[in-house]
């Protein structure tokens, strides 16, 4: 006569499956096994600012391997116009400087003094950011 599993036997089996099944699931689900974003910025809080009519606007190397460069960056904007970037090569998790203008809008980069709020758009091809400034 064969033997066969016995059913206390084939229970902890079907609860040990279950729970490995969940937790996967799990792991999928809360983004543990999502992969990250290699070259990514963002404009930290007060990353833009204006001082006597200096626009400067500071980015965040969020990517997790690749350093940030200005060539990464295809927008770099100042109230809608686009504006020189600054040279820039940043590590993942550190800042650097990529719009250090002293111009606003249609100047931007012409000497014209910034007044009032200003919007700043920079992005690369994972996504575009926008914070504001208010120049004084």
């Amino acid at each position: 006569m064969l033997k066969g599993v016995t059913p206390v036997v084939a229970t902890v089996m079907l609860v040990l499956i279950t729970i490995g099944i969940v937790g996967l699931f799990y792991g999928w689900s809360s983004g543990l096994f999502s992969t990250q974003i290699e070259k990514s910025i963002t404009i930290p809080s007060g990353g833009a600012t204006c001082k006597n009519g200096l626009v400067t606007v500071r980015v965040l190397n969020t990517g997790v391997s690749s350093t940030i460069t200005d060539s990464d960056v295809i927008v770099a904007q100042i109230s809608g116009t686009e504006c020189t970037k600054s040279s820039l090569s940043v590590a993942p998790g550190q800042a650097g400087v990529i719009i250090n203008a002293q111009g606003c809008g249609a100047a931007c980069g012409t000497g014209t003094l910034c007044s009032g709020n200003v919007l700043v758009r920079v992005g690369t091809r994972n996504g575009v950011f926008e914070s504001a400034a208010y120049c004084g």
